[in-house]
């Protein structure tokens, strides 16, 4: 089940990828590998922003899935305020939509990654 899970996540991304073609495809592979990334290594600071919640062992995975989604969303804000007419660059057929489905395939893997990740680093009690 879990195989299943670790490429159907990809594949699905892979077919959105598809659709967005290249250029929002690989914008979204771009910001996803960045808010993984920092949101992996900022979860000790965003520690005193979260003091209010009980603290538990799975605040960690909380607190890292919390710092992911907020570079994520600046990211995006970024991307809408710098590409405000929505301009979509051409490519040839074939770049445009094979690069698109590669870098949503990518994004995808990078997303189940980081779930994972999250997931061994919570712990839950049985």
């Amino acid at each position: 089940m879990e195989l299943f899970v670790w490429i159907l996540v990809p594949a699905i991304c892979a077919l959105i990828g598809y659709s967005l073609m290249l250029y929002r495809s690989f914008a979204c592979l771009v910001a996803s590998g960045f808010a993984a990334y920092l949101g992996v290594w900022s979860e000790k600071l965003l520690f005193p922003f979260f003091e209010f919640l009980p603290s538990t062992q799975a605040s960690s995975a909380g607190e890292m899935i919390a710092g992911a989604v907020i570079v994520f969303g600046v990211f995006a804000a970024i991307y809408t305020a710098l590409n405000f007419d929505q301009n979509s660059y051409v490519f040839p057929l074939l770049i445009d939509s094979f690069g698109g489905a590669l870098s949503g395939f990518f994004t995808g893997l990078i997303i189940i990654g980081f779930v994972g990740l999250t997931f061994c680093l919570a712990t839950f009690n049985t």
